[in-house]
Parts: C-alpha cells; structure tokens; sequence
C-alpha cells in the first residue's frame, strides 16, 4: 500500500523517491506513480504550507516548544475568526497567517449540496499570507521579538516590540484582520 497524504484542501499526495545530481531527494506529487514510496523515509516528514503546498522534508528541529505553539494557536484564533487563522512553527520561529474575512452575502455558489457550510468551502480555497511572526531570540528566558508584515515596495518584517510570547501575543494578535493592524509601529 503506497503512502499518501490528504492536505488542508483535501489533495491526496504520493511521495516518491527523485535520483538526480545531487543525490536523492523525496517528492511529492499528486499523480500515482509505480515509484511511488510504502513509507516516508526516516529522519524525513511531509511539510505542508498554510495555503496547502506540500512537500517531503528532513525532520524539523525546532527551539519552539508544542506548549508555546499551542498558545499562539489559541490566543490567534481567539482575537481573529479561527477558520482564517493559521500557525506555522520553523526553527526558531512562529509564524501567524490571515487570510482577510470574506463576505459571504449573496454570493451563490452552483454545485454546493444543500447542507454544506458554505465557510467550510470558502476556507478551502482561500489564500493566506504571513502577518505575524515571532521570533526566539533568547533561549534561556524564553524572550520573542514580534514582528509584523509590512507591504511597502518589497514586502519584509518590521520589528514592534520584544517580551513574552503570551504578552506579545495579547498585545498583537488583536489587531489581525483589522485597520489597526496597519498602525502598529
């Protein structure tokens, strides 16, 4: 049985083995093929992006920890609505994504079976981008430095303010997916 993975909008993947220059390298693809792989190779995890990209990697090693993950998870998703809210942990780094809140109002939608919430849907095909991003700078005290995504010219993180995960969190996290957002410095 060959291993799959079903991504956020319900693709299915097959991962699969690529020889090339440099070496192996693991790849996934949404077409079965008969060199698709049984199992993911060890030391390696499938990695998917909040907008449903996947892709086969080297196990992470992260200096967050579950606990500080799950608390942006929460506290994100408590100040904005939590369907247009995703998390995303890097190495030393917790990024926060938004997608803006559509509105749903008089739009029809053909094909969609009586019964289905329609948010579900719309949460399927949205597009989030980073908005926030934490960043571990002190290992010992557990210090972040926040940052939010800024759109001028190149779009690129400007620093707002250092602390505790959980005070930044309650300081920032407010403002995403409102005009506010736009005059934090």
């Amino acid at each position: 049985m060959k291993y799959t993975y079903a991504n956020c909008r319900d693709h299915v993947y097959y991962v699969r083995r690529v020889t090339g220059k440099r070496g192996n390298r693991f790849v996934c693809s949404q077409k079965e093929s008969a060199d698709d792989l049984e199992t993911l190779p060890e030391g390696f995890e499938i990695a998917e992006t909040p907008n449903g990209q996947v892709s086969c990697r080297k196990a992470l090693v992260s200096l967050i920890r579950p606990e500080e993950m799950e608390l942006v998870q929460i506290l994100a998703a408590k100040f904005a609505s939590p369907a247009l809210i995703k998390c995303e942990r890097k190495e030393d780094a917790i990024l926060v994504y938004s997608a803006k809140t559509p509105n749903l109002a008089g739009l029809g939608f053909p094909g969609i079976k009586p019964g289905v919430n329609i948010r579900d849907v719309w949460a399927k095909i949205l597009q989030f981008q980073a908005v926030l991003k934490f960043e571990l700078f002190d290992q010992i005290n557990r210090k972040f430095a926040a940052s939010r995504m800024t759109w001028r010219g190149d779009c690129d993180w400007m620093l707002l303010n250092e602390g505790t995960l959980e005070s930044l969190l309650k300081k920032y996290a407010p403002h995403i997916e409102k005009d506010s957002f736009y005059d934090l410095f």
